[in-house]
């Protein structure tokens, strides 16, 4: 499993910031599940957290990577925007989320920065693998908790490649319930 390899690259050390070796030694061994998952996602907000500061800083030249750096207009214009949903969730303001070009810059920009650092680093990209588990995950309770059929397609659809014979049975059942 993907948790036991990233305990020896830092994963439970970074969890030892917020919560106690033994519960930590839980979490890892798949225990404490649902604290597991909060930790999981926290430590998923700050490597983004990292990754926008490295694009907005020079942190690519000293590790001679490739990268867009972020102006100081985009990161404003993403933070006004921030704030308006904060603040006044309008439907116009998710709407704008959707349609600002920065967000599309930004989304580009570490979409690249993450193809890169795979590249240059092994563990780079296994941090980069953790990132993608947490999101989908992430995708799979948003699925759940707003009924949207599509998104839990996607998301099932992204988990389905680590158990080949839970994807097989899966689709056997999805015909029988088709072609019925």
């Amino acid at each position: 499993m993907l948790w036991e390899l990233m305990a020896g690259f830092g994963l439970g050390e970074v969890l030892e910031l917020c919560y106690g070796p033994n519960t930590v030694t839980q979490m890892m061994s798949g225990k404490a599940v649902s604290r597991a998952l909060r930790g999981y996602i926290l430590v998923d907000a700050a490597l983004n957290a990292v990754e926008l500061q490295m694009l907005s800083s020079n942190t690519c030249k000293e590790l001679n990577v490739e990268c867009e750096l972020l102006t100081n207009d985009v990161m404003d214009e993403v933070t006004v925007l921030y704030e308006r949903l904060t603040y006044n969730s309008d439907k116009d303001a998710i709407n704008a989320v959707l349609s600002l070009e920065a967000v599309i810059t930004i989304d580009t920009a570490i979409g690249k920065f993450k193809a890169q650092l795979a590249i240059w680093s092994h563990t780079a990209k296994l941090w980069t693998q953790f990132m993608y588990n947490i999101k989908t995950i992430r995708l799979f309770i948003q699925a759940e908790r707003l009924s949207d059929w599509s998104l839990h397609q996607l998301a099932t659809q992204r988990m389905l490649i680590y158990s080949q014979p839970a994807a097989i049975s899966i689709m056997r059942s999805v015909q029988g319930c088709i072609f019925r």
